[in-house]
């Protein structure tokens, strides 16, 4: 980035994880092998010779939804991650809310509900249903082409076909959020949730509708690019400003000693 490594003080780390302990714990390591649960960040810090936060993707995205994205001023989201896998992050009044362990949202490994038998009859779980080999699938069967998930993305807001059998699963899987949480707004991210923009949206929305009986706003991301590297930006510049006013705080406290000296 062009950036004198001299100057940086503290770094972060987005991980497909639960996290806790500000990253010193993981679990739900599928997608990291090699990696520890107990001690990643230790060993970061000390190969950097930096501090280091390790936070959740997901929850770091939801941390740009709020701070720069579609949700502002919602009183409370939930942010349904679509990509290679699977995975929420539900914010409460401008909190994520990460769980005891850090594994609240670990959405894909539930079992596909009854309903979704007839629409994807070998589902097992929510991964199969929505995850990245599913949609990968869909838009072979509709024409897209591309050898990765990106480039078969590419048009999926104007695949009118592909929109179609991709909303029902999607409400499906947001149906044990829904739930739980009554969140006031859904966003649909990810890459697949980015790529099927406003369209994709409205017809989840009509499909959890008819569905359930709850009503919540349905929209597509508003942090399009890059939104992980953005909520790590937000979450930085909140350590580094809780850091700037310890280190006030202790100097004022510190005047009236200096002053007698």
């Amino acid at each position: 980035a062009g950036i004198d490594p001299a100057s940086v003080r503290i770094v972060c780390v987005g991980v497909q994880a639960a996290t806790s302990d500000s990253g010193e714990r993981l679990s739900f390591t599928d997608t990291l092998p090699g990696w520890p649960e107990v001690g990643a960040r230790a060993r970061i810090e000390e190969a950097l010779g930096l501090d280091v936060l390790i936070d959740n993707d997901v929850n770091l995205a939801a941390v740009a939804e709020r701070a720069v994205g579609a949700t502002r001023d919602a009183g409370s989201f939930g942010l349904l991650w679509m990509g290679d896998g699977l995975g929420v992050s539900v914010d409460l009044g401008g909190t994520v809310h990460r769980g005891a362990s850090g594994g609240a949202g670990e959405i894909g490994y539930l079992s596909v509900p009854r309903e979704a038998a007839t629409i994807a009859p070998d589902a097992g779980d929510l991964t199969d249903l929505i995850g990245g080999p599913a949609v990968t699938a869909i838009l072979r069967a509709h024409g897209a082409t591309g050898s990765t998930l990106a480039e078969l993305l590419v048009g999926l807001a104007g695949n009118e076909p592909a929109l179609e059998e991709l909303a029902p699963r999607i409400a499906l899987g947001l149906l044990p959020v829904l739930a739980v949480l009554d969140p006031e707004v859904v966003v649909l991210g990810g890459p697949t949730g980015a790529a099927g923009g406003i369209a994709l949206a409205a017809l989840v929305h009509r499909q959890v509708v008819t569905l359930s009986r709850w009503r919540p706003a349905v929209v597509s991301t508003g942090v399009a690019q890059h939104p992980v590297l953005a909520g790590a930006r937000e979450l930085l510049l909140g350590e580094i400003r809780t850091r700037l006013h310890r280190d006030v705080n202790s100097l004022v406290s510190a005047l009236p000693q200096i002053h007698s000296n």
